[in-house]
């Protein structure tokens, strides 16, 4: 699965320079998305270098991304 979706992602957080991510309502393996330690932290956060908001709700992450560009 990961050789497959991941490369598209990669490619929008990494060369599109993204400061906020939706996390999808589906589960991988029983674990919520947004709650999945393995795709945020490991890949999301240490792999890709990704620094900006996630979030699993469209109102938070709208509130939250508002704010960070606020301190940027």
């Amino acid at each position: 699965m990961a050789d497959y979706y991941l490369p598209s992602f990669k490619g929008c957080v990494q060369e599109g320079h993204s400061k906020g991510i939706m996390c999808s309502y589906n589960a991988v393996n029983g674990v919520p998305m947004c709650a999945n330690d393995l795709y945020l932290n490991d890949t999301l956060r240490n792999s890709w270098k990704f620094d900006g908001c996630a979030s699993c709700s469209v109102l938070l992450f709208s509130l939250a991304c508002r704010r960070r560009s606020r301190r940027c």
